[in-house]
């Protein structure tokens, strides 16, 4: 990581599962580093309740 923290780098072995390294970003490190940011975005790989409208909620 950069001293001034800008940027955050991440070590992937070969052949991981693409989805399920963006999945694990989006469940741990958004939150961790960018609060707030899946409310904004509304990721589609993002299924969190917590983050449904109420018109959402109702619809499930």
């Amino acid at each position: 990581m950069p001293a001034d923290g800008s940027a955050r780098w991440f070590v992937v072995p070969h052949g991981t599962d693409q989805r399920l390294l963006v999945e694990r970003r989006i469940q741990h490190a958004l939150p961790a580093y960018v609060p707030g940011t899946l409310t904004r975005a509304r990721s589609t790989l993002v299924r969190d309740p917590a983050l449904a409208t109420n018109t959402e909620a109702r619809l499930v």
